[in-house]
């Protein structure tokens, strides 16, 4: 297991911040918790069959590819999270990413899309795709991903289809 402790020096209005965060890859009863919250009485699936760019499915993924979790901690607490897999050989797919309430606004889900993104390159693929809801896609923009498809009703409220180029 490869753990990261760094230090945020400045949140978005500039503020020094002394908070010590560690991020750590986490197994699948770990991320439970955060997406216990994102997706409150829902059986969670930790790995998804959807595919991208033929937006389809492939029942044959939960074969061919394991997931990665990531969690971001302050001091045992879990604040942030997030996940990823392949879903072909060059797109790898993230999604669930979480930020505690309390730890809004500090950015911390472009740590945890970074976490994600260098997953998926050390995966060999070329692509990162996502398919955030309308509320919460400044985040995936504000990393680099473009918004790839239209907006659409999907599970959880409005969504669209956004893809970030792991070759950059």
């Amino acid at each position: 297991v490869i753990n990261f402790i760094f230090y945020i020096s400045t949140n978005l209005r500039g503020n020094c911040m002394s908070d010590k965060y560690e991020l750590k890859k986490i197994t699948k009863e770990q991320i439970k918790e955060a997406w216990d919250i994102l997706w409150p009485g829902r059986d969670h699936y930790y790995i998804s069959d959807m595919t991208y760019p033929e937006k389809g499915f492939d029942p044959d993924i939960f074969k061919k590819y394991k997931a990665t979790y990531w969690g971001l901690y302050d001091d045992g607490l879990l604040i942030a999270s997030n996940s990823g897999h392949k879903t072909s050989e060059k797109y790898y797919r993230g999604r669930g990413v979480w930020v505690h309430e309390n730890y809004r606004r500090e950015k911390l889900s472009q740590i945890m899309w970074k976490a994600v993104a260098d997953q998926g390159r050390c995966e060999g693929c070329e692509w990162l795709w996502c398919l955030p809801r309308q509320p919460t896609f400044n985040h995936v923009i504000e990393f680099g991903f473009k918004r790839v498809s239209d907006w659409m009703p999907f599970h959880f409220g409005i969504n669209a289809y956004a893809l970030y180029d792991l070759k950059v």
